[in-house]
């Protein structure tokens, strides 16, 4: 009776341990993800800025004020920090149901996930 209970104890605790290793390694491999995609996206973000600041000196050779240009300057700093809020919150929205833990709130923080992550490799 008792090789039954211990058979039975032991079968329930590789049951348990199984499904947490599992849990582990999803989660693992989502953050592995996550953080491959932010780099696709701050690297995005750093060759739009190499391109802005090409425009600005372009506007410059042109002719144009410095008052138009610190307008255009913050239009288009403007509009980099709506994308960035809506890549944000895109990236959070295609994360499955289950791993809704694993949201990101902000762009630095985005940008702290990349340097955690590029740092272990």
């Amino acid at each position: 009776m008792y090789e039954l209970l211990w058979f039975l104890s032991g079968a329930v605790l590789y049951a348990i341990l199984s499904k947490l290793i599992l849990i582990g390694q999803a989660v693992m491999f989502i953050r592995e993800i996550q953080a491959h995609s932010l780099i696709y996206l701050i690297s995005t973000e750093e060759d739009i800025s190499f391109f802005r600041s090409l425009k600005y000196d372009n506007f410059e050779e042109t002719g144009l004020s410095e008052d138009e240009i610190n307008v255009l300057m913050k239009i288009d700093q403007a509009t980099i920090e709506m994308w960035k809020k809506t890549a944000i919150a895109k990236f959070n929205n295609t994360l499955p149901p289950q791993f809704k833990g694993l949201k990101i709130k902000n762009w630095e923080e985005a940008t702290k996930l990349v340097k955690s992550f590029t740092k272990v490799d």
